[in-house]
């Protein structure tokens, strides 16, 4: 559960983290607190949350790590004592302040998807149909990490 309002001690105001829940004998137990590594005031680590498996995606769409309010995905897998460990850090391979990556994450386990609102001063030149392409992913290919402009939310299967 993402709680990207969270005050941290060190991070300060609106930094975020993430409550990890287990369903033990018909009850939510919470198992779990993540927050970001190295966070920052109004991050909002948390912003958005997938999990997989033993793996979390979580956004933190303010993160300025690399400018002021890129975002950034971080990715957490869990190991065999049940600890989560944080493993890496994802940005937008061209930070643009206020693009916010990782507003929106979604993740099956093979594909990992965020969302980036992208540069404004270029969405009047962008047209409201996105242009979409599908591929077939086999089993052993390797994890796929994608960024969109965020004109379009939404997918289909």
């Amino acid at each position: 559960i993402g709680a990207p309002n969270h005050d941290h001690p060190l991070w300060g105001a609106d930094a975020g983290a993430v409550y990890i829940y287990q369903l033990r004998d018909g009850a939510w137990e919470p198992t779990a607190q993540l927050t970001a590594p190295l966070g920052s005031p109004e991050a909002r680590f948390g912003s958005s949350v997938a999990i997989h498996s033993d793996v979390v995606l979580v956004g933190a769409e303010n993160d300025d790590s690399t400018c002021r309010g890129c975002g950034s995905v971080y990715v957490f897998e869990r190991d065999l004592n049940g600890q989560w460990h944080s493993v890496e850090r994802l940005a937008d391979d061209r930070p643009q302040r206020g693009n916010h990556f990782g507003q929106s994450v979604a993740f099956d386990g093979s594909l990992a998807v965020s969302r980036a609102i992208g540069d404004l001063k270029y969405k009047q030149y962008l047209i409201p149909e996105p242009e979409t392409y599908t591929y077939q992913i086999q089993p052993n290919d390797d994890p796929l990490i994608l960024s969109t402009d965020g004109l379009y939310l939404g997918y289909s299967e």
